[in-house]
């Protein structure tokens, strides 16, 4: 990954959707996780009535940090990220090497 800064303040940073980031989840945004893991569960047993559930669990790093690829981050949280609605993660996104 390459970072150029230009000016103060301002970092232009090329960044691959596949990429590992690291998010601090809200309690809103665990319960946006958990609703998504059960909305795929519910998926699967329709294409395939034989699918075993499996329950919810929230893995985080041992620093608390919920991680996941960049796109699959978006796809999750992405609807939930507007003016004025709570947040899903905290506004720092930690880009891993």
């Amino acid at each position: 990954m390459e970072t150029l800064i230009f000016s103060e303040g301002v970092v232009i940073m090329e960044l691959n959707v596949n990429q590992t980031v690291k998010v601090k989840l809200t309690d809103f945004g665990k319960t946006i996780l958990e609703a998504h893991h059960y909305e795929m569960q519910d998926m699967l047993k329709k294409y395939n009535p034989n699918h075993k559930e499996w329950p919810f669990e929230l893995k985080l790093t041992k620093d608390g940090y919920y991680r996941d690829q960049l796109w699959h981050i978006i796809s999750i949280f992405g609807n939930y990220m507007d003016i004025g609605r709570p947040q899903p993660f905290l506004a720092s996104i930690i880009v891993e090497d």
